[in-house]
C-alpha cells in the first residue's frame, strides 16, 4: 500500500489520503480492512462502452477494427 500511495503520489494524483480501518468503515460501512487508499478523482468505469467510443474515434478517422485476428505488423499512411 506504502508503494501504492507513493506512486500515486508522484502522478499527481490529487487529495490521495491513507485511512485507518475506523477511517475505510466511515467511507463504506460494509468494508472490513486494516487499511486503505482515498482516491476521490477515481470512478467507476464502464470499460466496454470505453472501448466502444475508442473504436468509434478509430473508425472515424478512417482506421479499420477487427476481433479474433492476428497483428503482424502496422503499416503507417
Amino acid at each position: 500500500m506504502a508503494q501504492l500511495e507513493r506512486r500515486g503520489k508522484a502522478n499527481g494524483i490529487a487529495d490521495l489520503k491513507r485511512l485507518d480501518a475506523e477511517q475505510l468503515r466511515e467511507y463504506e460501512p460494509n468494508v472490513a480492512g486494516i487499511a486503505g487508499l482515498h482516491v476521490p478523482v477515481t470512478g467507476i468505469v464502464d470499460y466496454r462502452r470505453v472501448a466502444e467510443a475508442m473504436a468509434d474515434d478509430v473508425r472515424r478517422q478512417g482506421g479499420e477494427i477487427r476481433t479474433g485476428a492476428r497483428l503482424i505488423g502496422v503499416l503507417a499512411k
